[in-house]
């Protein structure tokens, strides 16, 4: 089974999300970032909750260990990091608007388009070849309407930017280096703080 990466809040690298060193130190061998993830208080009452339920009816301390390593390598797998600091930060992003065609692609899109999740996109022309870099962003905002969903996409702070695009450019979007969609960039978000 291929462990999927995760990646920092801070520069975008890829860090690995099983292992207890980066989970626990909280901190990117790349860029020296902190970075938390975004539901531990909430991993530690179902804990709680879970071991409570198994001593209860099934009579087995060990049973409820076993249930709450399940859900913590699940919630590893599946919960982004989000950035840990103390100061304000400005960050600069762009709106976007993605058209979807069927009910599918936009339970799809719910699922990987989330507050804190990191993508990483590419602006591309009118025949789909690349005009920037792949670029890491943090989504943020997502408004979602029958046809289509809105959300802010923000440029990590110690990554790859890229201020010289214009409205209406076309962006292809790509969650753990698959192809998730294409949207559309509705305005450029000049330092607001998505935190």
């Amino acid at each position: 089974m291929k462990v999927k990466e995760h990646r920092c809040p801070w520069c975008g690298e890829q860090i690995k999300a099983m292992s207890t060193h980066n989970i626990f130190l909280g901190k990117c061998i790349y860029c020296g970032g902190k970075y938390k993830m975004s539901i531990n208080n909430i991993f530690y009452i179902i804990s709680l909750v879970l071991i409570l339920v198994a001593n209860f009816f099934l009579a087995r301390f060990e049973y409820g260990v076993l249930t709450i390593f399940i859900i913590h390598s699940l919630l590893i797998i599946l919960v982004p990091f989000k950035r840990d600091f103390d100061k304000f930060i400005t960050l600069n992003g762009i709106k976007i608007h993605i058209l979807y065609n069927s009910k599918k692609e936009k339970k799809k899109y719910r699922l990987l388009l989330t507050s804190d999740k990191i993508v990483t996109i590419c602006f591309v022309d009118k025949e789909n070849k690349p005009q920037s870099n792949m670029i890491c962003v943090t989504v943020d905002s997502v408004i979602w309407n029958e046809e289509y969903c809105e959300c802010n996409l923000y440029f990590l702070p110690k990554g790859q930017q890229d201020t010289s695009r214009v409205n209406n450019d076309k962006i292809n979007i790509f969650y753990n280096n698959i192809f998730l969609c294409r949207g559309t960039m509705i305005k450029y978000i000049d330092n607001l703080s998505n935190d």
